[in-house]
């Protein structure tokens, strides 16, 4: 199926897929709960782990890939010596996909994580790393929550997906250097300087929900702030800036959004091609998995490959080319981004400003999170005399 052929996606498959192209495919999905997140400006971050490695282990620098864009790094995990995972600055909890859970055998202790990211926040099952070991660090008894997040930052089986997220309860406990030019990230203490560079710019970051905040400006709108997310391949600003513009978009696409998804009861034979082997008393079953939101008849609808959609809200999203962007001085021309248009339901938050990867991976970006400030090195390209 073409990316843009006529399909609902979610918003968070929209950034995901209309930044980097990728084919998109209905799957049924574990469930998982999702709600809108409200930010609270002044939540503290507060470092999870009792004690950070010794600061004789640090600096300590390792190479990164990337998976659809985002900053991966292989580590040994438990008694794994070969994962990958996730840096991701805009999820404020770590996550394990649930297969890579039973595959390593993690703990499903009592609570229930919630993690945030975009404006919603995902619940899993409460588990412990035991330990994480790359470059020179191991770290032990790590909290996390077990989540399918890549299915929903994608829609299509992938694979070769990550097998989780490291978020800002990892992150926030160091001075975190994404190093693009060299795909190398660097973690130091948070007293540590900040990398020199030439035409370094430091800004200061508003942490919310433990989630770093970057104030950013379009021409004829009021500055904003937007999430600094590496775990987003691109970028979305807020419709009330972008509308003022009066920009054509290079196209529209139809979005959806639904707060509960409730796989369909096993079927006794193989379903037809094309048949629906979920039925509404499937509903029913949401007690089961532990989801206590009202379910209102009317808001079911039935999912094709099996399973039940609640709560479907219909929006449309659009891309642009935005003439100019700017944090401070630094300042990006003809920049692709999204926006959701007025079509969409309420539900849609239409103010949502996320600066992702896009632009994220043209400088060399450190973070610090006890001092609130984020510096950007551009990536200076050397000439070559003729």
């Amino acid at each position: 199926m073409g990316l843009f052929e006529k399909k609902h996606f979610k918003i968070s498959t929209l950034i995901f897929a209309l930044s980097f192209g990728i084919e998109l495919a209905g799957v049924a999905q574990a469930p998982i709960r999702i709600k809108v997140l409200v930010p609270d400006k002044n939540a503290p971050v507060k470092p999870i782990y009792p004690a950070t490695p010794a600061s004789t282990s640090l600096p300590a620098s390792f190479p990164f890939s990337r998976w659809n864009g985002l900053p991966t790094v292989n580590v040994s995990l438990n008694e794994s010596v070969s994962e990958t995972l996730v840096f991701d600055t805009g999820l404020d909890k770590n996550l394990v996909l649930p297969d890579a859970g039973v595959r390593l055998n993690l703990p499903k202790l009592t609570g229930i994580v919630k993690a945030a990211f975009l404006d919603t926040t995902i619940e899993g099952s409460e588990t412990r790393l035991d330990n994480i070991r790359f470059s020179s660090i191991q770290i032990r008894d790590i909290p996390a929550g077990i989540a399918n997040l890549a299915a929903r930052l994608s829609m299509k089986p992938h694979p070769d997906a990550p097998i989780g997220w490291l978020g800002t309860q990892f992150l926030s406990n160091y001075q975190v250097t994404f190093d693009f030019p060299q795909n190398t990230i660097t973690l130091n203490t948070p007293a540590s300087r900040f990398p020199k560079g030439r035409d370094s710019v430091v800004f200061p970051l508003e942490i919310q929900n433990g989630r770093p905040y970057i104030k950013v400006s379009v021409p004829g709108s009021k500055p904003f702030l937007a999430l600094l997310d590496t775990g987003s391949p691109g970028s979305l600003l807020p419709a009330s800036a972008i509308e003022k513009l009066k920009l054509k978009p290079i196209r529209i696409e139809s979005i959806s959004r639904y707060d509960v998804q409730i796989p369909a009861p096993p079927a006794k034979e193989p379903a037809k091609e094309g048949s629906v082997v979920g039925n509404k008393e499937g509903a029913n079953s949401a007690k089961t998995e532990g989801l206590k939101e009202n379910i209102k008849k009317e808001d079911v609808k039935e999912d094709v490959k099996g399973g039940l959609k609640v709560g479907m809200k219909d929006g449309k999203a659009a891309l642009v080319v935005l003439p100019k962007l700017n944090i401070g001085k630094l300042e990006w021309k003809n920049q692709r981004i999204i926006y959701l248009t007025v079509d969409s339901a309420p539900e849609f938050n239409r103010e949502l400003a996320i600066l992702g990867m896009d632009i994220i991976s043209l400088y060399r970006v450190t973070l610090n999170f006890d001092r609130k400030q984020v510096q950007f090195t551009p990536l200076i390209q050397e000439t070559k005399e003729p």
